[in-house]
């Protein structure tokens, strides 16, 4: 799963869980699939977000511009979730 996060998201503030974050979107994947099943990672920069919300062409920044990657603003995060074989997820333990 790929969420937009076109937003400052301060490294520390491990509570901001209003909006999809690196930290909401583990804590809402962990409801259903275990942790260790859970892969999610941050990519992007401020100077990628302001190009975006720009609407500026891809050819308009460089390699090195697009490949950089700043935790606190974040483009996009993503999830990949697998679902464990055999074991029990997050709601199988929800719903006991």
């Amino acid at each position: 799963m790929t969420v937009p996060t076109v937003s400052r998201a301060a490294a520390k503030a491990s509570r901001d869980y209003w909006r999809f974050t690196t930290p909401s979107c583990a804590m809402l994947f962990a409801e259903v699939f275990r942790r260790e099943d859970i892969s999610i990672a941050a990519y992007g920069n401020v100077l990628v977000s302001i190009a975006f919300l720009e609407g500026m062409a891809l050819e308009e920044l460089n390699a090195h511009e697009l490949e950089a990657n700043d935790e606190e603003f974040p483009l996009i995060v993503t999830v990949r979730a697998v679902k464990s074989a055999g074991g029990t997820s997050g709601r199988d333990r929800l719903w006991r």
